[in-house]
């Protein structure tokens, strides 16, 4: 049996947060508990989380009027193979534990080049060049070459590649979803 214990939050911060949990579809304890999770995995690798929440928040407002990043050794060496400098990150990523496919969502999304679905991501690389640069077609060839450094599955087809979910991942969220269905609604707090 877990052991609960009592946190003390303000109503009117609460109620603000039930309301988000709402409109999420989700109720309020598994929404702050992903919430506390997440900010653990953060505090685990050295960084504050409530600076991380306020930097993401900055960067959502910054792809409001389409920045997105770029790797440096890209824009600064133009002959670098943009497949290899993916490949090498995603093998570095992993190397140290990170979330290769989360990253590929993650920037895919902000380049407005991915389209996440419930067990693949698939990145579309476009055609068209913005001042003598295509940075989304770029940002698609990393995306790949971390894929494949990260030995996801992958598969191209013309300017489309469809990236597999990682089996663990998906048996991770299998399981979590089987948790939810089985455990009693009573045991459901925080």
């Amino acid at each position: 049996m877990v052991s609960r214990r009592t946190v003390g939050i303000d109503r009117d911060i609460m109620e603000k947060l039930k309301e988000i949990a709402r409109k999420r579809g989700m109720g309020i304890s598994p929404y702050l508990r992903k919430l506390i999770q997440e900010a653990l995995e953060l505090e685990k690798m050295g960084y504050y989380a409530p600076r991380a929440l306020k930097e993401r928040r900055i960067e959502v407002m910054l792809e409001m009027f389409n920045f997105g990043y770029i790797p440096l050794e890209i824009t600064s060496n133009p002959g670098t193979d943009t497949r290899t400098y993916g490949r090498r990150l995603g093998e570095m990523i992993k190397e140290i534990g990170g979330d290769v496919y989360s990253v590929i969502e993650y920037l895919g999304q902000m380049h407005k080049i991915a389209i996440v679905q419930d067990d693949r991501i698939t990145v579309l690389t476009p055609v068209g060049v913005e001042n003598g640069v295509n940075r989304r077609a770029l940002m698609a060839e990393i995306l790949k070459g971390m894929a494949e450094g990260a030995k996801l599955p992958i598969k191209e087809s013309g300017s489309t590649a469809v990236i597999e979910m990682p089996r663990e991942m998906k048996e991770e969220l299998r399981r979590r979803a089987e948790d939810e269905i089985i455990r009693p609604r009573g045991r459901r707090g925080i």
